[in-house]
């Protein structure tokens, strides 16, 4: 008798798996280590990333990848795949159930896809039609993405990560900017996508609209990527020494421990678990009204919605920044509201119902 016979295996297949730093990787992350708790065998691949136990990276063309975890989906038998974001992730699962039809081939998307070439786009489509089961990590996104027939479609919505709700409930450490009695607002997301890092470039401009009267105030960008040099160079053009770039950091929840504002200026985004994290850490949000974000903060309640225009963005930061009491309060509720209704218990509750045979 098979020894395994009695463990749902599952295969995640992903672009990104730790270290590298974004959504997606932490998302997939979080499944894994959700799923693990739960007597599932769950399995990891990634394009990029690192190797550990039962997580495998196979760099290289896409071509090579579909080909590689291909025959890694024959070596471990899964009755579940579970991909992620792109066409390259679905096809090996695709190729699997195309072998043994039982499989459960679930697909979930991030954001919308990005202008993929049009045979390209015709496959992706086609390996949809082949899924169980497809989610979305907002309602928004689901709206603005074709219908696929009758596959069982939802909303598995991300959650803070567990780290940062551990950070919150230790002392918090106080870091230089605290030590020189300066105060912060901080921006955490990787600098590579071209809107995504345009709403960063609003935020500077708007944070130098006010900077003049928060003069104890400095800019914190975290993050790293291909855009990240442009940006740096028009960010300091602006505001010299009131902007820092820290790169990519092993452990962020300092910086968001310690800023008066998490600002999370965008203008795509499915929904980021940074801006999750902020909240779940009780710090007042100024955010744009695009993707997911609204599904979550609530203008005036958990946070602040704003227009992506500069007037707008530099209003709200001035008034943030000089309401302490307002901030208190959005950070209270904001904390209250995350920790409560997203977790990833909730979402990987989710997934298995996703991944259980329904024939």
């Amino acid at each position: 008798m098979d020894s395994r016979s009695s463990r749902q295996v599952v295969a995640v297949i992903t672009p990104h798996l730790p270290p590298v730093v974004g959504g997606i990787s932490t998302f997939s992350r979080e499944t894994i280590r959700e799923l693990s708790t739960r007597n599932v065998e769950c399995w990891g691949f990634g394009r990029q990333g690192g190797s550990s136990a039962n997580r495998e990276i196979v760099g290289g063309s896409s071509r090579r990848f579909v080909w590689q975890v291909f025959l890694a989906m024959i070596r471990i038998r899964p009755g579940a795949i579970h991909a992620h974001s792109h066409w390259y992730t679905l096809l090996p699962g695709a190729m699997y159930r195309a072998l043994r039809p039982s499989t459960r081939l679930v697909f979930t998307f991030h954001t919308q896809p990005a202008g993929p070439r049009p045979l390209v786009l015709m496959l992706f489509r086609l390996l949809l039609t082949m899924c169980t089961a497809i989610t979305y990590v907002s309602k928004e996104l689901q709206s603005r993405l074709p219908t696929f027939g009758r596959t069982f479609q939802l909303v598995t919505y991300p959650a803070p990560e567990p780290e940062i709700l551990r950070a919150r409930q230790r002392q918090p450490v106080q870091n230089t900017l605290e030590m020189l009695g300066r105060t912060s607002v901080v921006f955490v997301g990787p600098l590579v996508w071209p809107l995504k890092v345009e709403g960063v470039r609003l935020l500077v401009e708007s944070f130098q609209r006010i900077a003049p009267r928060h003069d104890g105030t400095v800019l914190v960008i975290v993050g790293d990527g291909p855009l990240r040099a442009n940006l740096e160079a028009f960010a300091r053009g602006l505001l010299a020494d009131r902007v820092i770039f820290t790169g990519n950091l092993e452990d962020v929840a300092p910086t968001i421990i310690a800023c008066r504002v998490y600002a999370h200026i965008s203008l795509q985004e499915g929904l980021p678990i940074s801006l999750l994290n902020a909240m779940a850490m009780g710090k007042p949000v100024l955010t744009t009204r695009v993707g997911g974000i609204p599904e979550v903060v609530r203008d005036g309640e958990t946070g602040v919605l704003v227009d992506p225009e500069i007037e707008k963005i530099a209003r709200a930061l001035d008034q943030l920044l000089s309401n302490p009491i307002l901030c208190s309060k959005l950070g209270e509720a904001a904390a209250r509201y995350v920790t409560t209704t997203f977790t990833w218990k909730k979402t990987v509750d989710q997934f298995l119902v996703c991944y259980e045979d329904r024939s």
